[in-house]
């Protein structure tokens, strides 16, 4: 008998042992930003960039929850993520988180991170003389993309470009004065309505799919009309 607890005791002091060898594994994070306060103080973050900036310094997958109020980013930039850790991105719903930036920002949000990324559930809203809204290689789902009103007529401009195998899925892009709603360089467009004021031809090495003109909808060489799902608007109104 003494023999045999004289065996578990070594195993239970070697098992303890072994544990306290392994490296400790952070845990992923929720950090609230603005007005959000639900996470706990030490996550909270007053600006949505230095939220973005601390999911990327972890190897995690984290969480980013945006309050009910628009965020403008503070540099031509935008709003950058660019790191191998997943980030889900979440809005507190359509109109209420709105993400912008100022006059000539080269995207809104730029967002490459790790496998099962994704941003939800906010509103983009394009400001003058813009690059893109939404620039990125992940998943964007139950967004919807507008332009600020008044802004002038921009040819060069674009509401979201996916590379990479992104998707936009349950969606709505709505603009007037920009004329292409999505650019797929390598993605896929899902249950979306994409809706522009405008038609053009070619621009460069990019080619226009005619047939989804009126939806303002680009696709590179390659990317098969199957690749796109969107609902077609009705222009006989």
């Amino acid at each position: 008998m003494s023999a045999c607890l004289s065996r578990i005791g070594v195993l239970v002091i070697g098992a303890a042992l072994f544990a306290c060898a392994l490296p400790s594994v952070a845990a992923a994070t929720d950090y609230c930003v603005g007005q959000n306060t639900s996470c706990a103080p030490a996550n909270h973050k007053d600006k949505f960039q230095n939220a973005l900036d601390a999911a990327a310094a972890t190897p995690d997958a984290d969480r980013i929850l945006l309050g009910a109020e628009a965020y403008t980013a503070g540099t031509v930039a935008g709003y950058v993520y660019n790191g191998p850790s997943p980030v889900e991105i979440v809005g507190a719903g359509l109109g209420k988180t709105v993400l912008t930036g100022q006059t000539g920002v080269v995207s809104v949000l730029d967002m490459s991170g790790g496998a099962g990324s994704a941003v939800s559930d906010l509103t983009i809203r394009l400001p003058q003389d813009v690059g893109f809204g939404l620039n990125t290689d992940n998943t964007a789902r139950r967004i919807e993309v507008i332009e600020a009103a008044g802004i002038p007529a921009n040819g060069f401009s674009g509401g979201v470009y996916l590379d990479n195998g992104a998707t936009l899925e349950d969606s709505t892009v709505s603009l007037k004065a920009v004329p292409t709603g999505v650019f797929i360089g390598n993605g896929h467009v899902s249950r979306c309505t994409v809706t522009t004021a405008r038609r053009l031809g070619h621009q460069g090495e990019q080619r226009l799919d005619r047939a989804l003109t009126r939806e303002g909808i680009y696709r590179r060489r390659g990317i098969r009309r199957r690749e796109l799902d969107c609902q077609q608007p009705d222009h006989r109104r």
